[in-house]
């Protein structure tokens, strides 16, 4: 590794530390979640419905990671792709809804393909309704995932997939 390089990311915390009374939001992109699912072979043609609830303590997580929870100012998706995981494609789906619900908050729907155009395809990037803040929801309890997958046909053999997403936290210093 050059020198140069060394220096850049040490001039960048400086910058960051020196000029902390002027910044007062820090936008963090994170790319690590993801989510898989499974279209069971013998699905029949029309929506198919996949739930399921994710357990966590938000503020214990955050504490845990040396951050105050109350310093979250939003959480918002930024980008989102589905991969097949075994040997099928998206040729038989119509469609990929994914949408968030939580004890006291309505569900919202914040990814979508419609329609999903993937003759030969395992990969595919999902429409993200990145105006829509996450962070109430996971704050809240019972947070639930809700994904639809539309399908043309029935399907003779099963579908794996994975969800993987990018999402922008902002967070007060």
């Amino acid at each position: 590794m050059n020198t140069f390089t060394k220096i850049i990311p040490l001039v960048a915390v400086i910058a960051l530390f020196g000029c902390k009374d002027k910044l007062t939001t820090l936008d963090i992109d994170h790319s690590s979640a993801t989510s898989e699912f499974t279209i069971e072979a013998g699905a029949k043609a029309g929506d198919v419905d996949d739930e399921a609830i994710i357990n966590y303590d938000f503020e214990k997580l955050a504490k845990d990671n040396g951050v105050n929870p109350e310093n979250f100012k939003s959480l918002k998706m930024k980008s989102a792709t589905a991969t097949i995981t075994n040997d099928a494609t998206f040729e038989p789906l119509t469609k990929i809804v994914v949408k968030l619900t939580a004890d006291g908050l309505a569900e919202k729907t914040i990814i979508t393909k419609d329609p999903v155009v993937g003759a030969g395809l395992t990969s595919i990037a999902l429409d993200v309704d990145n105006s829509v803040d996450l962070l109430p929801y996971f704050k809240a309890s019972n947070l639930k995932v809700h994904v639809v997958s539309g399908l043309k046909s029935d399907i003779t053999k099963e579908i794996k997939m994975r969800l993987d997403f990018t999402y922008t936290i902002t967070a007060g210093l």
